[in-house]
């Protein structure tokens, strides 16, 4: 039995109403856009249109709000619906009280899934033979940071001069079309490595685009000869990533990796004209607000 009080000009009056537990109820929920393709690997189709997308009352065969609903545990009996309105971004929900609650904790944790947001930038360096063999004529930069001996680095030190090695040996031993991920670079490493490469004058370096992305959503960026998506998910410590990356459509690969903040993946494909081409992808975690959601005074890499 549930009572409602009800203040009147003249007093108060009790009144006693009976709800039972199938009683249906009508609630309007405020959620991302993306919502319809909650759930679904987007690296299916990461080059097409949001696959399954649709309306509440969409034709056959594209998703509607029910599906999402009833795929997150929410039961739907007679008489409950759940409509998707596109324009205005709202979950229109009938159902019973019990139900509806668990609508609520859903959308929650939707707004929460979705409001953090992954900075992907893209840039492509290519180069012929293996400029990483000798690290003479690199420039004057490059020459004063490979004078520091290993053992003399700091504590987590960088060395210029094994990541050099690493990637000469990478690129020897690459068959011709074949892409691999030649090495992970903290923000500060890849800025090292990134005007080096400028330096020497041995690489031609293109920013391809920088892209602002939420988890579960796809960047893609797209050149002359080459596409690329990437499904970022945030870790629960907020401080690490794991991207599923995509090169072409067909794909002609696929790399899934965790790696924290800020950090650069390279990806070396060797090319059948002899000219080869490393793939740099920073990611970076970013605040609702686009605001860096870990403070670590670090400068960008230069562009």
């Amino acid at each position: 039995m549930k009572r409602w009080i009800r203040i009147l000009a003249v007093g108060v009056m009790v009144l006693a109403i009976e709800l039972r537990a199938d009683d249906l109820f009508t609630e309007v929920f405020e959620v991302p856009p993306t919502i319809l393709g909650f759930g679904i690997d987007p690296m299916v189709d990461p080059f097409g249109d949001p696959a399954k997308q649709g309306d509440g009352v969409a034709p056959k065969g594209r998703r509607r709000a029910l599906d999402v609903l009833e795929e997150a545990g929410i039961t739907f009996g007679e008489g409950c619906t759940a409509i998707y309105n596109r324009e205005t971004s709202q979950l229109i929900v009938r159902n019973t009280r019990q139900q509806l609650m668990l609508v609520q904790e859903f959308v929650d944790g939707i707004r929460d899934y979705y409001s953090k947001l992954i900075y992907v930038t893209f840039r492509e360096v290519t180069f012929e033979g293996d400029p990483f063999k000798s690290s003479e004529n690199w420039g004057e930069f490059t020459e004063e940071f490979l004078q520091t001996p290993d053992d003399e680095l700091p504590e987590n030190g960088f060395s210029l001069k094994s990541v050099l090695e690493r990637l000469s040996q990478a690129t020897t031993a690459q068959d011709d079309g074949e892409i691999s991920i030649a090495e992970v670079f903290t923000d500060p490493q890849f800025q090292v490595l990134i005007r080096a490469m400028k330096e020497s004058g041995k690489f031609k370096i293109f920013s391809l685009a920088s892209v602002m992305s939420r988890q579960g959503q796809v960047a893609t960026v797209e050149t002359k000869d080459r596409k690329y998506g990437a499904v970022t998910e945030v870790g629960m410590d907020s401080l690490s990533v794991t991207v599923d990356l995509m090169f072409d459509d067909p794909p002609s690969a696929r790399f899934n990796v965790t790696i924290y903040d800020r950090s650069t993946l390279g990806f070396l494909e060797a090319q059948k004209d002899g000219e080869n081409r490393i793939v740099f992808t920073t990611f970076q975690l970013m605040d609702p607000a686009g605001e860096p959601l870990n403070r670590q005074g670090e400068k960008a890499a230069d562009e």
